[in-house]
């Protein structure tokens, strides 16, 4: 079964480079690499997304390579959005810059709770309940600050939500449509 997991990350990073190769068509340099570094993060979640929900048997050794590569392109999250690299092929909108501090704070959620999901893969699929959800929806807005401490408090049901959320919450103010 490990196997077939590792075939299915693998699979899932064709499928991500096939779709990034079409889609990155014209970008250069760092701009090009954050869009690299975006597709990467969805495989990555689409390796943990059936993993998290049971569809598939769980992996610790997949969930954290998954986690820890989000991790990874978390903590360069801000390093990758210097200004002045908008417009297209980019898709980043001008919030980015005039909203810098709410970018970073995603930025370095993402990172925290990611690391804290990799953390967690031993321990098999923990399922969240009402305290953790609304400690993650705390986290989530902004209205705690994500510590590694509170982090380690939440199931890895929570910290994978909370992952999702934090990529979604950040590419509905910060993404624009397709070129």
């Amino acid at each position: 079964m490990a196997k077939s997991l590792i075939a299915l990350a693998a699979g899932a990073a064709v499928v991500a480079s096939a779709i990034a190769a079409v889609s990155h068509t014209g970008a250069t340099g760092v701009v090009l690499q954050r869009m690299e570094a975006m597709s990467e993060m969805s495989a990555s979640m689409r390796v943990l997304g059936p993993m998290m929900q049971g569809r598939t048997d769980w992996n610790a050794d997949a969930l954290r390579a998954a986690a820890e590569l989000i991790a990874g392109h978390g903590a360069e999250m801000t390093e990758l959005f210097p200004e002045g690299t908008g417009g297209a092929p980019s898709r980043a909108t001008p919030a980015v810059w005039s909203e810098w501090d709410e970018f970073a704070r995603l930025a370095d959620l993402l990172k925290a709770a990611s690391t804290a999901l990799a953390a967690s893969a031993d321990q098999g699929m923990v399922a969240g309940d009402a305290e953790s959800s609304s400690l993650a929806g705390e986290l989530s807005a902004g209205t705690r600050a994500a510590t590694e401490a509170l982090l380690a408090q939440l199931p890895n049901g929570e910290l994978f939500r909370l992952v999702n959320q934090t990529c979604s919450g950040c590419h509905s103010k910060y993404r624009g449509r397709r070129n």
